[in-house]
C-alpha cells in the first residue's frame, strides 16, 4: 500500500482571502447575544491612587520581641503575645515569619516588620 501526500497549495497558487462584513444583530423583539451584559458606567471610572479614608491609616505601633523560624510552625512574639502565621493582632494579619522579619497585611497593604535587634533595649524598625 502506498500513500501519497500532496500539498494543498503550492507556492505559485494564489490564496483567496474572504472578507466578511461585520455581524449586526437585527432581531427587534429579542436580546442581542453579542451585546455586553454589564451595565455601562455614566462616567469613566478612575482607579484609586494612594490611600483614602480609613485605609489611609498607618500601621499600628507594634514591638517585635522575638522570632522562632525554620521549623514547621514559625512564631513571633509581638507586644508580649506569641503569634503564628494566620493570627491577627491590632487588625494586622501575619502572613509570613522568617529570619528576615515578619510580613503582615493591614488595610489591604503589605508591610514588613524587622526582626528584633540583638542590642538590649532597642526597638524594632518598620
Amino acid at each position: 500500500m502506498f500513500v501519497i501526500i500532496l500539498p494543498l497549495f503550492s507556492q505559485e497558487d494564489e490564496v483567496e482571502i474572504i472578507k466578511r462584513p461585520p455581524l449586526k444583530y437585527e432581531a427587534s423583539d429579542l436580546k442581542d447575544p453579542f451585546e455586553d451584559a454589564l451595565p455601562k458606567p455614566d462616567k469613566p471610572v478612575k482607579p484609586i491612587t494612594g490611600p483614602v479614608g480609613p485605609a489611609a491609616a498607618t500601621l499600628p505601633a507594634m514591638e517585635v520581641q522575638g522570632l522562632v523560624w525554620g521549623g514547621s510552625m514559625p512564631q513571633a512574639i509581638i507586644d508580649g503575645q506569641v503569634l503564628k502565621v494566620g493570627d491577627t493582632i491590632k487588625n494586622v494579619e501575619i502572613l509570613e515569619i522568617n529570619k528576615d522579619g515578619i510580613k503582615v497585611l493591614y488595610n489591604s497593604k503589605l508591610y514588613k516588620l524587622s526582626p528584633p535587634s540583638s542590642a538590649p533595649g532597642s526597638t524594632s524598625n518598620r
